[in-house]
C-alpha cells in the first residue's frame, strides 16, 4: 500500500487514496455491521469518505465552513447526525477494521514460521508543570520508581 501524498497537485490524490482504501478494506459493509447506515439523503460512505479525507487536508471542518471551501453536498448536520447517532457501534467499526487491517494487510507480510505477538506497554505520559488538567492523575513510574502527575497510555501491539 503506498504513501499517502501531503500536497495535492490535483486536488484529488487524497480522495483517490481514501477511496481505494475504503474498497479495499469494504469500510462500507463495516460501516453497516455496526448500523451506521442511513435511511434516506446522502449515502454514509460520501460523508465518511469526506471525515476521512479531512484527516489529511490541511484545514479544519470549522474552518473550511469559515472561508467557504466546504463544497459537499450535505450540511454540517449531516455529519454530526452520522457522529453523534447512538445506534452506531464506533468501537466495533474500530475494531472490525483494525482485525482487517491486520489479517488482510500486514498477516501475510510475515513469515509462518514466526510467532505472533502481543505486545501491552503501560507508558507514563508525565504532565509534572500541570496541575488543572481535567483527567490529571497520581501515577507510578515503573522506570524511576517514583510516582509522578501525568497519564497512563495503554499502547497495545
Amino acid at each position: 500500500m503506498s504513501s499517502i501524498p501531503q500536497t495535492t497537485d490535483n486536488g484529488n490524490n487524497v480522495y483517490d487514496f481514501a477511496t481505494k482504501f475504503m474498497k479495499r478494506f469494504h469500510l462500507g459493509k463495516l460501516l453497516f455491521k455496526c448500523n451506521a447506515g442511513k435511511e434516506k439523503g446522502i449515502p454514509v460512505m460520501d460523508v465518511f469518505r469526506f471525515l476521512f479525507c479531512m484527516m489529511f487536508s490541511d484545514r479544519s471542518f470549522y474552518m473550511q465552513m469559515k472561508t467557504g471551501t466546504f463544497g459537499e453536498r450535505f450540511s454540517k448536520n449531516t455529519i454530526y447526525r452520522l457522529l453523534n447517532n447512538a445506534r452506531t457501534n464506533w468501537q466495533r467499526f474500530t475494531t472490525l477494521l483494525s482485525a482487517d487491517i491486520i489479517n488482510g494487510f500486514m498477516k501475510p507480510l510475515t513469515d509462518e514460521k514466526r510467532k505472533d505477538v502481543f505486545i501491552i506497554d503501560d507508558s507514563l505520559f508525565d504532565r509534572s508543570r500541570s496541575k488543572k488538567v481535567e483527567p490529571l492523575a497520581r501515577v507510578f513510574d515503573h522506570c524511576s520508581m517514583k510516582y509522578r502527575s501525568g497519564f497512563r497510555m495503554l499502547t497495545l501491539g
